[in-house]
């Protein structure tokens, strides 16, 4: 399970739906729980958007836990 929190600059607003581009994304690095990722989306040699992104790592069973049987907390 992971949770997120992202930021994103988007650069190119002439994009049509037919364009084709292209989207690279990789992990930055990891900090114990913390996974820390950047991608962009390319259009030809165009750079149309970029973002970032935190996702903490979460253990499946403790977040069940946490939410308990009603999914609230």
């Amino acid at each position: 399970m992971t949770a997120g929190l992202y930021r994103k600059r988007v650069f190119c607003a002439d994009l049509s739906a037919g364009d084709a581009v292209e989207e690279l994304f990789c992990i930055e690095r990891v900090e114990r729980r913390k996974i820390f990722v950047r991608g962009t989306v390319h259009a030809g040699d165009r750079l149309c958007a970029e973002a970032e992104g935190i996702f903490i790592s979460i253990d499946r069973g403790k977040f069940i836990e946490m939410r308990g049987t009603d999914g609230v907390r």
